[in-house]
């Protein structure tokens, strides 16, 4: 659920903030995972509406059992389409 928020993300900005590092394969895998766990939510999400950072603190409390409440998360992004008067066309 959080790499979905980060795909989120990234189609929404174009871009992550770990992107384009020049640095050895190895060296990148730490450097990415250390951007997740260090980068606040509202850094990640600036510019973007007050829902992503909802999405981000609603997944990041799951555990790995908890089932998610799939009908809460698909509601924060059409609330965004809603208010943005972007229409669902389901292809």
């Amino acid at each position: 659920m959080e790499t979905l928020g980060y795909v989120l993300v990234f189609f929404a900005k174009g871009i992550l903030p770990w992107q384009n590092l020049t640095v050895s394969e190895s060296e990148k895998t730490k450097m990415v995972g250390n951007y997740k766990q260090t980068t606040a939510h509202d850094i990640l999400c600036k510019d973007l509406p007050k829902e992503f950072i909802k999405y981000f603190d609603y997944v990041k409390k799951l555990s790995f059992e908890d089932e998610p409440d799939y009908k809460y998360l698909k509601g924060l992004f059409e609330k965004i389409a809603s208010e943005e008067k972007i229409t669902y066309d389901y292809e």
